[in-house]
């Protein structure tokens, strides 16, 4: 049996002692690593590291190693956190020198080589579960694993590259998501809030892959990375048993998150799913909620879909407008769609009852500021529930970040962990200082005569607040953090 221990780095923890506020900040990844790892005879645990809190971090960090005594530390990271993950995992080898140090995630699968020269022992290119489980049981004192696919190792100058296996044909093999890895590390008094609000606070994996190839996105490397089918969705009976056994395993939870790239691409499978969870919830006193991803298409005919997840009690769907400007989506997103398909899939889910949120970007390699205002008309027009809008950050291995480093479009540096709100590129038709303000005052552009003037500059100012260096002064106090997240939850309520 071995010890495996799961560093996650987050760009800005809740509290240094809780740094989650609900479980869908926890890692799938891990949560699939760790599950798959217990179901063959080993221990796992994980620890929870914050941008904003790096001494409580390593504290933390250093506590579960001399209490658990873990035989490898294991680490997922995206782009954004990568330097926090090279820097922690720096301060595991000054410490603790013997131990094994691995790493996967995103970022990982696309950057190996980089992983490597940064001081990790061994990369995972690819899904994790099945190849941590043969490094887990090949290493032990004095051994260092070999021969894995999926893995690159590290031994001393050298590198060891392996070849991947076929991506996970069947996914109902893999056992349910572990989500008792995350426990100590979310905040109850959040998690409550949240939950009373409608919030969704657990996500529940509905597939891997997507059939689409947006050029901001990482999927349409990440599909290159092995053989075999890459996009490929659960059973609905597999996905309802998890769905029961995380409700079981935390009553308080109330709305959950069916997480997949759009629950439109296997429009079968997608009602058959929805007239299991009716069934489960025609079991229980209190119905669970739920909410997913829709990516809207040409000739989207959604009610059949949209009708099955009312009687599901799904109540909210999450769409991604991204620009407002069609010739931004065609031209740089490939992502091909109108805003009259927008406008309608928006009315069909309202028809229905569903609630709409909107994931819009700012700043994307030749936007313009006339673009962005097209953004601004169509939030206006559709007037979501939620917006959920970040300044667009370039992923190494996307087709943008490629088309960005060729232009020189980076200004600062591209790791930075608050790229999704601070701005970090500056294009000849829409400068840096431009797309910070846009991004600043969006909520002002959008919602300016559309609710009493108060309200909106509230509004503008808890985004402010939230965005500066005072809130993240104070984020070591929970129950301030929980009154302060309650107000803006309340503004940004439509």
């Amino acid at each position: 049996m071995a010890r495996v221990l799961f560093a996650f780095p987050v760009p800005s923890s809740h509290t240094p002692q809780m740094p989650l506020m609900n479980f869908m900040q926890g890692s799938l990844g891990i949560s699939f690593v760790s599950a798959y790892l217990r179901a063959n005879g080993h221990e796992t645990e994980a620890v929870v590291t914050g941008h904003n809190h790096p001494a409580a971090s390593r504290r933390l960090l250093g506590e579960a190693i001399a209490r658990f005594k873990p035989d490898l530390v294991g680490f997922s990271m995206t782009a954004p956190v990568f330097r926090d993950g090279v820097d922690v995992a720096k301060w595991l080898r000054q410490r603790y020198p013997d131990l094994y140090l691995i790493a996967g995630g995103p970022h990982v699968s696309l950057n190996p080589q980089a992983t490597l020269e940064a001081g990790f022992d061994a990369a995972c290119v690819g899904e994790g579960e099945q190849a941590t489980l043969e490094l887990v049981r090949q290493i032990g004192p004095g051994r260092r694993p070999r021969g894995i696919q999926n893995f690159w190792f590290r031994d001393g100058s050298a590198i060891e590259k392996n070849p991947t296996r076929p991506f996970v044909e069947n996914l109902d093999s893999l056992p349910p998501a572990d989500y008792r890895i995350w426990s100590k590390w979310v905040d109850p008094g959040m998690l409550a809030l949240q939950g009373k609000g409608g919030v969704p606070t657990v996500s529940v994996l509905l597939g891997r892959g997507c059939p689409f190839f947006c050029t901001y996105c990482s999927n349409h490397a990440l599909r290159k990375l092995a053989s075999g089918t890459y996009v490929r969705v659960r059973s609905p009976a597999s996905i309802v048993a998890e769905v029961r056994s995380v409700s079981e395993l935390h009553p308080d939870v109330r709305t959950i998150y069916l997480e997949v790239e759009t629950i439109t691409a296997k429009e079968d499978w997608a009602i058959a799913l929805c007239g299991q969870l009716q069934a489960l919830n025609a079991q229980r006193s209190v119905p669970l909620a739920f909410g997913c991803n829709l990516r809207v298409f040409p000739n989207l005919k959604p009610d059949a879909i949209f009708s099955a997840m009312k009687a599901a009690n799904f109540t909210f769907l999450n769409i991604g407008l991204e620009s407002g400007s069609e010739r931004v989506r065609n031209e740089v997103l490939n992502r091909r769609y109108s805003n009259d398909d927008i406008c309608s899939a928006v009315a069909a889910a309202r028809r229905h009852g569903l609630r709409v949120s909107f994931y819009n970007l700012i700043g994307l390699p030749g936007e313009t500021y006339e673009d962005f205002l097209e953004t601004v008309r169509m939030n206006r027009l559709c007037a979501p529930d939620v917006h959920l809008t970040s300044i667009f950050e370039p992923y190494p291995g996307t087709e943008l970040h490629r088309l960005c480093q060729e232009k020189g479009y980076f200004r600062t540096d591209p790791s930075n962990v608050q790229a999704r709100s601070q701005a970090q590129l500056d294009f000849p038709s829409f400068s840096r200082a431009k797309i910070q303000h846009c991004y600043d005052w969006f909520d002002y552009y959008v919602m300016k005569g559309r609710i009493p003037a108060r309200r909106l500059w509230l509004l503008l100012v808890s985004h402010w607040f939230h965005s500066s260096w005072l809130f993240k002064a104070i984020s070591r106090f929970g129950p301030l953090v929980r009154l302060l997240h309650g107000i803006k939850a309340r503004l940004t309520k439509a």
